[in-house]
């Protein structure tokens, strides 16, 4: 048994910035369920509502905040409900595969993120990633939970019709879809096939490469004390 710690520190660049991805993920969460109560009590955050939404999971979040945008307001507000909406399930998706999804580190200091799913046969997602694609995401995340707290505030002064009303911010753009990269059982065979060849061919460049050990001459024979000398 090893007594090396796993994981070894090389390993922490990349911990970091998962670390920031779920901090700032679970930051963004808390202001967004904060936004569905407020809008379903119109500012008064009443206890009997709140008791009812605390146990929401994020998708029936989302989806209430998208059906009291539709149903009960308009104009900015319903605007920047729906905009939050659609931001926080797209960023949700990304977080959701990387958490997941994140179990490897390369010996190079990248990391692997793979998932499985077996909806319509079974599926391989594997991805790899660097130091700068997550500190990128969680750098959308930070992004997306500062425009969530403005949100948050500028709804808070509509509601309960403070006169020091500075408006709501600018739309933070939407990041792209997650498409997560698909593979069936054959493909995910045929490419670990392919690593494990490249694997092998660079091992045997390796070896061929290598020059060729000197060989030990042969020592000679010593006569013995019962051997007659010439």
């Amino acid at each position: 048994m090893t007594s090396e710690i796993w994981p070894p520190a090389e390993y922490e660049p990349l911990l970091a910035e998962m670390g920031r991805i779920v901090f700032n993920f679970n930051s963004l969460e808390r202001v967004t369920h904060r936004i569905v109560l407020m809008l379903a009590t119109r500012g008064s955050e009443d206890r009997s509502v709140q008791i009812l939404i605390t146990h929401l999971n994020n998708v029936p979040a989302t989806d209430a905040l998208r059906s009291l945008a539709i149903d009960a307001y308009d104009g900015a507000v319903q605007e920047h409900a729906l905009h939050l909406a659609e931001l926080f399930d797209r960023l949700r998706e990304y977080r959701n595969f990387y958490v997941h999804g994140f179990k490897d580190i390369n010996l190079g200091g990248g990391g692997a993120v793979s998932t499985r799913t077996a909806r319509k046969g079974l599926k391989y997602h594997d991805l790899r990633v660097d130091r700068e694609s997550m500190a990128d995401l969680a750098r959308s995340l930070q992004l997306a939970h500062s425009y969530a707290a403005n949100v948050y505030c500028g709804f808070g002064e509509i509601l309960l019709s403070r006169p020091e009303v500075r408006g709501l911010p600018e739309k933070l753009a939407l990041p792209d879809r997650l498409e997560k990269p698909a593979e069936t059982i054959a493909q995910w065979d045929e490419r670990k096939q392919r690593e494990r060849e490249e694997i092998e061919r660079r091992l045997e460049d390796y070896r061929a490469a290598m020059p060729p050990k000197a060989s030990s001459p042969k020592a000679s024979a010593a006569p013995g004390p019962n051997q007659d000398k010439p």
